[in-house]
């Protein structure tokens, strides 16, 4: 994913490939970190909270 992707494309990535979790890397391939399937899901919640 890129750092530009949204958490809708990230979802769909991740239903599309069974996975929980993705490696979010800039153009040049350089690693910056990863969004799991657990924290949309945290932020998510939290957003209908408040």
């Amino acid at each position: 994913m890129s750092p530009d992707s949204t958490v809708k494309e990230a979802l769909s990535r991740m239903l599309e490939s069974g996975t929980v979790a993705l490696p979010v890397v800039e153009r040049s391939g350089r690693f910056l970190g990863q969004i799991s399937l657990s924290k949309i899901q945290e932020l998510t919640r939290s957003d209908r909270e408040e």
